[in-house]
């Protein structure tokens, strides 16, 4: 959790939305590779673990709180309902939480690696460096 001095300047809906294409091209191209010939070719960890082979770390931002939350999850808009629903943990203050930034890694430990890097970060400058970087 990093407090922001000013809300972010950016629509961060249109972000996390051209990730959820990235993501969805990217898991059509993987499961292509499990059809040979029209028929169903089983590897050794077979399609059913498709899911599991991308996790993220996400960055929400709350406009009435004015502040940046980071986590990760292997399905960053599934997590954001939990974010949004009834519970009794930080981001139950509010809900308009947002997604405005989301990174995809192959392994689980890299992703809480970079988590525990942007955590870090103490100043929610860095944080908006970070997002304002992103492709418009």
């Amino acid at each position: 959790m990093v407090r922001s001095q000013q809300g972010p300047q950016l629509d961060c809906s249109y972000k996390f939305l051209l990730t959820k294409i990235v993501r969805i091209l990217s898991s059509v191209v993987r499961a292509s590779r499990y059809i040979s010939g029209g028929s169903l070719v089983r590897s050794q960890q077979g399609p059913q673990n498709l899911q599991s082979l991308e996790y993220y770390v996400y960055i929400l931002f709350s406009a009435s709180l004015d502040l940046y939350y980071t986590g990760s999850s292997a399905d960053p808009s599934k997590r954001l309902r939990k974010h949004l629903s009834n519970h009794k943990g930080f981001t139950s203050k509010t809900k308009d939480w947002k997604i405005c930034y989301t990174e995809c890694f192959d392994e689980k430990s890299k992703a809480l690696a970079r988590e525990k890097q942007l955590k870090s970060w103490k100043s929610s400058s860095y944080l908006k460096q970070l997002i304002a970087q992103l492709p418009n």
